[in-house]
């Protein structure tokens, strides 16, 4: 994902890097910072100040610094969710039957 020049990746190992990358041509991209969770993570939205993390294995949703990779918040989930959707105001979570919507 690409967040204002920060590209952002995630691993099926659940290590999540992000990369500054340079507007102009002479300087390469850098890593910014890198953070490892030892889980299946999914990227579900991201923003300038913000990115969502969606922990498959644990049932968490992680809210991160984009600058810096510092955990914000760590929110967990009382259910399995297939399907997470984060808008500016509210989570979003399609389990097997259900659909949950509950404020950030």
């Amino acid at each position: 994902m690409w967040i204002n020049n920060i590209f952002v990746d995630v691993s099926l190992s659940g290590t999540v890097t992000a990369y500054k990358m340079p507007l102009d041509e002479e300087n390469e991209a850098y890593i910014m910072w890198q953070e490892n969770y030892n889980s299946s993570m999914h990227m579900v939205e991201g923003n300038r100040q913000h990115l969502y993390l969606f922990d498959l294995d644990k049932n968490f949703i992680y809210e991160v610094n984009t600058q810096s990779g510092q955990k914000i918040k760590k929110t967990p989930l009382l259910w399995s969710g297939k399907n997470v959707v984060i808008t500016p105001d509210y989570y979003i979570i399609q389990s097997a039957k259900k659909i949950y919507v509950f404020p950030i």
